[in-house]
């Protein structure tokens, strides 16, 4: 039984993958790399650090760094404001704090973007603590934001849980010792959530069933 869950929030609780593959289409192009929109895809959900290396290996660190900046400035300029939350997305933070868990959020975006959405999920009363990519060394798939949130949470691994929706949310979660569950509303494959102890279509179904779902206390 968890004590705290630790919620990825892009393709998780807010909408956003598409538009941030767009936002790293942008990017890309203006600095004369192209890639398909399935081949970015497949990177979301990693921070701008590894997405970066993991498309253009070779390429110096100070341009990977400013392609970085250039999608997050393109993102936030021409995307931020379009980001919805999923369905009972609140509705599902509050189910769990009113089951006495604790509520973290752990992504690898910016500190800023993720108190966009706090705003935007209007859950700023039912979050216990959050940790973004600034917080960190590495963002995901590397371990360190669920390090960082199960300190703040001040629970071991065994009494958290992970929600997040590509397969970096499990990758990550595993190598800290912590159980995932996944949504496909990031729109990836089942055979990419590989490691998740379960998986749903997305937040709402969660609720819909949380009586019988990994998150629920007994």
């Amino acid at each position: 039984m968890p004590n705290a869950i630790l919620f990825d929030i892009d393709g998780t609780l807010v909408d956003s993958n598409n538009f941030h593959v767009l936002a790293w289409a942008e990017a890309f192009h203006a600095a004369g790399h192209d890639f398909r929109l399935r081949q970015l895809h497949d990177q979301v959900g990693k921070g701008a650090d590894n997405y970066v290396r993991a498309l253009l290996p070779d390429l110096p660190g100070s341009e990977a760094d400013r392609l970085g900046d250039e999608h997050g400035r393109l993102f936030r300029k021409h995307y931020l404001h379009r980001v919805k939350p999923f369905p009972h997305a609140r509705d599902l933070l509050a189910r769990c704090k009113g089951e006495g868990l604790r509520v973290f959020l752990a992504s690898s975006a910016s500190k800023s973007e993720v108190e966009h959405h706090l705003g935007l999920l209007d859950a700023r009363d039912l979050v216990d603590g959050f940790v973004a990519a600034d917080d960190v060394a590495h963002s995901k798939p590397c371990p360190d934001i669920f390090a960082a949130a199960l300190d703040k949470a001040g629970v071991g691994p065994d009494q958290a849980l992970v929600v997040g929706d590509t397969p970096y949310d499990i990758e990550a979660a595993t190598k800290v010792g912590v159980r995932s569950v996944a949504v496909r509303s990031g729109l990836f494959a089942d055979e990419t959530l590989e490691g998740a102890i379960a998986i749903y279509d997305d937040v709402a179904d969660i609720l819909a069933r949380f009586n019988d779902s990994p998150l629920a206390r007994g």
